[in-house]
């Protein structure tokens, strides 16, 4: 179990597109990826969610698996996020929705 913030979601971001279009980061449809990196790295070390995602639309978002609104934070239970993975982002409000339902 860990909390996802948005914060913590544009820092992972930037790690993760990293991890999938370096080192060589290649061109692609969308752009040239070492260029669009270069972008991202130029947003020091603590960018925010919504910098990161003015850059790469989306990848700093954090969404609740339960309600399925875009929050600003989420508790991410389960397994290791994979493709094939049973885990599950829960926001605050569902989290408590969930916990009153047993009183």
């Amino acid at each position: 179990m860990r909390l996802i913030t948005s914060d913590t979601a544009a820092i992972e971001a930037i790690e993760n597109f990293a991890d999938r279009y370096g080192p060589e980061f290649p061109v692609h449809l969308f752009g040239d990826t070492k260029e669009i990196y270069g972008r991202l790295k130029g947003l020091g070390d603590k960018p925010t969610a919504k910098q990161v995602n003015s850059i790469i639309p989306g990848w700093a978002s954090v969404y609740c698996h339960e309600c399925d609104k875009e929050v600003d934070a989420v508790v991410q239970i389960g397994q290791e996020p994979d493709y094939e993975s049973a885990t599950a982002s829960v926001c605050q409000g569902c989290l408590s929705n969930a916990v009153w339902s047993f009183v």
